[in-house]
């Protein structure tokens, strides 16, 4: 029996990530055309194939980044009575 391809949508969530991800992989070459079918503008994904990439792929390339918060922070003084 073969396997089916997935969309992107589902692909993103069978591997618990965003849709962006999924393009960072294929944009940073972790997914190659050898592991999706694409026409048009549409990708089609086997996930056997995917899960054999990301398992030769770096461990650091294919995690997503964690946001870090950033120190700096606006700071605002409203005050309503002097701000009319």
């Amino acid at each position: 029996m073969t396997e089916n391809y997935v969309t992107i949508t589902d692909l993103a969530k069978f591997f618990n990530v965003s849709v962006s991800t999924v393009r960072s992989w294929i944009k940073t070459g972790i997914l190659t055309s050898t592991d999706y079918l694409k026409v048009g503008n549409t990708y089609r994904f086997k996930m056997a194939d995917v899960d054999a990439a990301l398992r030769r792929a770096p461990a650091d390339a294919v995690t997503p980044p964690t946001k870090t918060s950033d120190p700096r922070q606006l700071e605002l003084d409203l005050n309503p009575d002097d701000d009319i």
